[in-house]
């Protein structure tokens, strides 16, 4: 096997090298043709019949001042001569020899060049030709990038596999039986077809690349892969090239897996657009849909692709013959996480006492990217803090500022009117959080952090990813609790502040799922007719629970007032400390009062 690996990559290298000769080969007769085109013009003007004139009458444009510029060519015997730069205008005489022609010349006020020795301006102009032509290609060739090839994995090397890919345990299912049928042949005598392409769908950080890497990996196959971008380009058809190139070096190096990821930039529906930009696009899906076409099963190669917008995709790739397949990658559930996390921390020192499963319920929401730098920053914050190992308090400090998207500031300038507007209104987000459904929370503080707010309050995390309906609609009264206390301090709406503004924006997007969910419609599909039915549903939600909070606040106005005073003292309350000022209860009860 490894000697048939050396004798693949030795034929590889022997064509790369052909292809290089090939192209130098070009670039030489290329360039011998246009110096010779351009020294033929020349001599053209310098030895046509036509322009030669006769000594007298070149003595007498001397006289008459008509003649500026003159070289003199010993070894012809020939003065060749023009008025300023104009070539067009380029004559020439016989060189007579004698000594005082020269000095008289110069008399005269003629530049006056004499070439004593062979010119060798010919070698000169034909090295400069080459080089300025070489010059062109080279940025041409930088810019069309159609010679570079694409990145290849050879799959017998590739240190990539299912077990680098934690969870989803059902998409390595079906991905490795593909695998076993592009190995044995007796799937194909029995009539079943490998599909031609696989599309992974899915939110992005999720690990498609990922799993498309160890796929190849895992099948011991060869894995080539490209961005959508690579096909891009401003000179017309270059990207079709691209596009054909990657499907022969496939065909090549087979059994191969190509990938191509981020499909959708240059797989989206094709458009009647007259400008340039559509017409090339539309090209390149025609060219991949050519090549789609273009091969069979028995060709061993299998194209994988990868999009977070499916319904932007042209169905002519979907359809059976092209994309036969397609396998969601969701976001990981809470099993995956515990897996994820477990993963991502295996080769970092962290406390026996860590708690996996309270974090995975924590990070629900997260990516699996989201995840893995979540873990890295709770490394980090060991690190700076000098622990040995990484606690639980590193991991939820992480996940709270992952949620944040942001630091908690450590040096800080608030006025107290400020402090006195954010302590209210976190106090107001709690309040409502707590007797509307019995959120529980689990933390309020009014630090500001890198991001721009101002202070947060945090609900207790999702124990199921799975949630009722109705859990939407409380979290969207508590988005309004921190602008009702603002009311209620300040006089009325005019003087609350703007510190609701992100409040009220992710309340809209809950409102906006919220609604599809209860009414079981996908708005999207339903045109311009369904846009405005939705925007008038959300308003007139919005106003509900806008209402609902305030009516919460003014009702529990004296625990608005202590828990914000309590914050003015402290800056922050855990859990207990608010249940304490709530209703006495340290036990961790959470239901309402």
């Amino acid at each position: 096997m490894r000697d048939r690996d050396s004798k693949t990559n030795f034929e590889k290298d022997k064509k790369k090298k052909s292809r290089l000769i090939r192209e130098v080969v070009a670039f030489l007769i290329a360039a011998v043709v246009v110096w010779a085109g351009f020294s033929g013009f020349e001599y053209y003007l310098t030895h046509d019949d036509s322009r030669k004139v006769s000594y007298e009458d070149f003595m007498y444009q001397v006289d008459q001042g008509n003649i500026e510029k003159v070289i003199v060519d010993k070894q012809s015997s020939r003065i060749t001569w023009c008025k300023g730069n104009d070539v067009l205008t380029t004559k020439f005489t016989t060189y007579p020899g004698s000594d005082d022609f020269i000095e008289r010349l110069l008399s005269k006020g003629v530049d006056v060049r004499v070439n004593s020795i062979k010119d060798s301006s010919g070698i000169f102009s034909l090295v400069g030709t080459i080089a300025m032509i070489g010059a062109i290609y080279f940025i041409y060739s930088k810019q069309i990038n159609v010679g570079e090839g694409f990145e290849t994995i050879n799959g017998k090397e590739s240190t990539t596999t299912f077990d680098d890919v934690a969870g989803m345990s059902e998409i390595k299912s079906d991905l490795l039986f593909i695998a076993e049928m592009m190995k044995n042949p007796e799937y194909e005598k029995s009539g079943a077809k490998i599909p031609k392409g696989i599309l992974l769908e899915g939110p992005p950080g999720n690990g498609k690349t990922l799993i498309a890497r160890a796929f190849a990996g895992e099948t011991g196959v060869n894995f080539i892969a490209a961005n959508a971008c690579d096909f891009s380009n401003k000179f017309v058809g270059v990207g079709s090239l691209r596009v054909n190139q990657l499907f022969k070096e496939a065909r090549e190096c087979a059994p191969c897996v190509v990938f191509i990821d981020e499909i959708d930039a240059v797989g989206s529906k094709r458009t009647d657009g007259g400008d340039s930009a559509s017409k090339e696009f539309n090209t390149i899906l025609t060219a991949i849909l050519n090549q789609m076409d273009g091969f069979s099963s028995r060709d061993g190669v299998l194209v994988l692709a990868a999009t977070n917008r499916a319904d932007s995709l042209d169905p002519a790739l979907l359809r059976p013959g092209r994309f036969d397949r397609k396998l969601i990658i969701t976001l990981p559930d809470k099993m995956t996480r515990r897996e994820l996390l477990k993963f991502a921390t295996k080769d970092v020192e962290v406390d026996d006492e860590i708690n996996f499963d309270r974090l995975a319920g924590k990070t629900h929401g997260f990516s699996c990217s989201e995840i893995t730098a979540m873990v890295n920053e709770a490394v980090i914050n060991s690190v700076k803090n000098k622990r040995s190992a990484v606690m639980q308090k590193d991991f939820e400090t992480a996940i709270l500022e992952s949620q944040l998207k942001g630091h908690i500031k450590e040096n800080y300038e608030q006025s107290d009117r400020e402090r006195q507007i954010v302590a209210y209104h976190e106090a107001g987000h709690a309040i409502v959080s707590y007797y509307n459904g019995g959120v529980g929370v689990s933390a309020i503080t009014i630090r500001p952090t890198t991001s721009g707010a101002g202070g947060f309050t945090i609900t207790d995390e999702r124990t199921e990813d799975l949630a009722p309906i109705k859990d939407m609609y409380n979290r969207i009264v508590m988005c309004y609790g921190g602008r009702a206390a603002e009311i209620s301090l300040l006089g009325g709406i005019d003087m609350a502040t703007t510190g609701a503004a992100q409040d009220i924006k992710v309340a809209t997007e809950l409102a906006k799922e919220y609604i599809a969910n209860r009414e079981g419609v996908d708005f999207s599909q339903c045109g311009e007719i369904g846009e405005k039915m939705l925007i008038e549903d959300v308003r007139a939600l919005l106003r509900k629970c806008d209402t609902k909070a305030r009516e919460i606040v003014i009702t529990n106005w004296h625990k608005v007032d202590a828990v914000a005073k309590e914050l003015l003292k402290c800056d922050e309350l855990s859990r207990d400390e608010f249940l304490t000022i709530i209703n006495g209860d340290t036990t961790g009860n959470a239901s309402a009062a």
